[in-house]
C-alpha cells in the first residue's frame, strides 16, 4: 500500500510538526501505542530499517506501557530529560493501577497522580487510544484509558468503561495513593471536584476550601458552622485558591490575602475530559427541583436545581445539617437581595470581593 500526503510533512501544520527531530519513526511511536505485528521503519536516510517489535497495552508491564506511551529520549542532548522521564516512569509504576472491565480485562493503566504534570512540565498526558491508536489526550491523568470514537475523525474520544467501571478505578486511585503517602493537602484540592462528581460524595476527611482557619474537610463543616451566624462564600473574581501551596489570593496582584473569619473559598477545579463526560454535573442534581430549570427568571429554586452537584452543593447541604435549616432558609433570602452580596477585606487597596452571604435562621423551616 502506497500513501500519498496532500501536506509536506515537514511544513508547519505536516504531520511531523509534533515530533522532536522530524523522523517518521518519533511520528510512529506517537500515534500506533500498540500492535500485532512487527513495524518496519524506513527513515529518508536510513540504510537499516527500524523495527517496532509487537506490544499489547492490556498485558505490558507497567513500565513497558510507559515506555510505550512515553518513549525514551535517546538524543544525546536530551538525556538530562531522559534522566527526569525515568524518575517519572518510577513513580508511575508506585502510583498507576488497572482499569477493567467485566470480565477482568485490562482496559486502562493511570494514575490521578498531578505531580506528574508540573515535573513533567506538561509532557506526560494522559492518552485515550482507539484500538491501539492514538485518539485524545488529557491532563486528567497519566497513563491511558482504552477509548471509543466520539466523531469520524477519531481524534476525540470516550471511554470503553461506564460509570461503574471508572467509579472502581477511582476508588483504588485513591486508595494507593493513600497507601503510598501521596494523598497530601494540595493533592486534595485538586482532585475534590473529580472525586465528588463520581461519588456525589467525598471522604470526611478529603480538603476541599479554605477559611482563615486553615483547609475545611466535610468532617469539619458541622463544627466549624456552629460556631457562626453568618459565612461568606466568596466566589468573585478578586480572589482565588491555589492548591501549591494551599493559599488564597490577589488574582490579578498575585498577593496572598488574609481572609476574614467567616469566610469560605473553594478550590474549583473542574473534572477534565474524559471525566467530565463520564460524570455530567447534571448526574447530581437535585431531582425534586427539577421544575425549576425553566424558571423564567433565577429564583432560588432554580440556583439549586443547579448548584447541588458540585462542592457547593456538598458545603450547603453540611451547613443546613449544621444550623438545622433548609436550603431555601439559606438561598431564599440571597434572591431577595438579587444575588448582589459583596464584601470588602481589610485591604483597602482591593475590590470588594462578590459572593453569597449565608445568614443562619432565627426561625429556620
Amino acid at each position: 500500500m502506497r500513501v500519498r500526503l496532500k501536506t509536506n510533512p515537514y511544513d508547519i501544520q505536516g504531520l511531523l510538526r509534533r515530533t522532536s527531530g522530524d523522523r517518521v519513526g518519533q511520528l510512529i511511536r506517537r500515534l500506533v501505542l500498540e500492535n500485532a505485528v512487527p513495524i518496519r521503519i524506513w527513515e529518508p536516510d536510513a540504510t537499516q530499517p527500524e523495527t517496532i517489535p509487537p506490544f499489547a497495552l492490556a498485558t505490558g508491564a507497567p513500565e513497558e506501557v510507559f515506555d510505550r506511551l512515553y518513549p525514551p529520549l535517546t538524543d544525546s542532548w536530551r538525556a538530562g530529560q531522559e534522566k527526569q522521564r525515568l524518575q517519572l516512569r518510577d513513580a508511575f509504576v508506585e502510583r498507576a493501577t488497572e482499569l477493567v472491565d467485566g470480565s477482568g480485562r485490562r482496559i486502562g493503566l493511570a494514575t490521578l497522580w498531578t505531580d506528574l504534570n508540573y515535573q513533567g512540565q506538561g509532557n506526560f498526558s494522559g492518552v485515550v487510544p482507539v484500538n491501539g491508536f492514538l485518539a485524545d489526550q488529557t491532563m486528567a491523568f497519566a497513563g491511558y484509558l482504552a477509548g471509543q470514537p466520539s466523531r469520524a475523525s477519531r481524534d476525540k474520544a470516550s471511554l470503553v468503561a461506564g460509570q461503574a467501571q471508572v467509579r472502581q478505578w477511582l476508588r483504588t486511585q485513591e486508595q494507593q495513593l493513600r497507601d503510598i503517602g501521596h494523598f497530601g493537602n494540595s493533592v486534595q484540592l485538586e482532585l475534590a471536584s473529580t472525586l465528588h462528581s463520581a461519588f456525589n460524595c467525598l471522604s470526611d476527611d478529603i480538603a476541599f476550601s479554605l477559611t482563615a482557619q486553615g483547609l475545611l474537610r466535610p468532617a469539619d463543616v458541622a463544627a466549624w458552622a456552629a460556631q457562626r451566624t453568618e459565612v461568606f462564600l466568596a466566589s468573585g473574581p478578586n480572589v482565588a485558591a491555589r492548591a501549591r501551596p494551599p493559599q488564597v489570593y490577589h488574582y490579578l496582584s498575585g498577593q496572598n490575602v488574609e481572609l476574614p473569619d467567616n469566610w469560605v473559598v473553594f478550590f474549583l477545579r473542574a473534572p477534565l475530559p474524559p471525566f467530565a463526560g463520564v460524570f455530567p454535573d447534571i448526574l447530581n442534581r437535585d431531582a425534586e427541583y427539577e421544575f425549576a430549570r425553566n424558571h423564567p427568571t433565577l429564583t432560588w429554586e432554580k440556583v439549586w436545581w443547579r448548584m447541588p452537584g458540585g462542592l457547593y452543593g456538598l458545603f450547603l447541604r453540611a451547613l443546613c445539617e449544621a444550623w438545622l435549616c433548609t436550603i431555601e432558609d439559606l438561598l431564599a433570602p440571597l434572591e431577595q437581595r438579587h444575588w448582589s452580596d459583596s464584601l470588602a477585606l481589610d485591604d483597602e487597596v482591593m475590590d470588594p470581593v462578590w459572593g453569597y452571604l449565608l445568614q443562619r435562621p432565627d426561625n429556620p423551616s
